[in-house]
């Protein structure tokens, strides 16, 4: 019976010991795969991290370039716009010196067209008389109240106007009378309507 239980008790001693030495084994090689695959992770996500790396260098060096040839292209356009400006500019001054040029060379006669209109104005300015008098009334001043009373009389009055030749026809000795009054006091005398030939005598004055 002390041997039975002597080999049962080195059965249960070998088989933890086995078991310990499968665990063990087994930790080690799951440890061993676990660093195997760790690395293979990182190396990996190295390669893709190069990958993309090479990538953006490969797009950068295509900005790059996209860059320069459009610095080129400002560059020509820069230069076009500089001589399109130039160009215009030498034709503005051109049209420009020519039209000031015919503007200088018409200016003369305009000038001298203005002042023979300005001394036509002044000559017939000074030829008019200083204080017109009417005819048929003899040397009558035009200060006399008869005659502001007929150069006021127009604005009232609404009638048709007589022509100059009917009015110098007619005025004569009576219509100085009607003029004056009956003693020549000087007076105007309103008895007698005066609209028409005060109205025909105030456009023969003007």
């Amino acid at each position: 019976m002390a041997f039975k239980e002597k080999r049962r008790i080195l059965a249960t001693r070998e088989v933890k010991s086995a078991a310990d030495d499968g665990l063990s084994a087994a930790a080690m090689k799951a440890k061993f795969f676990a660093d195997h695959e760790e690395r293979e992770i990182q190396r990996l996500s190295a390669n893709i991290i190069n990958h993309q790396l090479k990538r953006l260098e490969l797009k950068l060096k295509q900005f790059a370039e996209v860059e320069t040839l459009l610095m080129k292209e400002y560059e020509l356009v820069e230069k076009r716009r500089q001589r399109f400006a130039a160009e215009r500019a030498r034709v503005m001054a051109s049209r420009f010196g020519s039209a000031g040029v015919a503007s200088a060379v018409n200016l003369p006669p305009a000038m001298t067209t203005n002042t023979n209109i300005s001394n036509n104005r002044q000559q017939v300015m000074s030829a008019s008389p200083s204080q017109p008098s009417v005819s048929g009334f003899g040397n009558l001043p035009l200060n006399h109240p008869s005659t502001t009373f007929m150069q006021r009389q127009p604005m009232f009055s609404f009638g048709p106007r007589l022509p100059l030749s009917a009015i110098q026809s007619s005025s004569s000795a009576p219509s100085a009378n009607v003029m004056l009054g009956p003693q020549g006091s000087g007076q105007p005398s309103l008895s007698r309507p005066m609209s028409r030939p005060v109205s025909g005598t105030s456009s023969g004055l003007g």
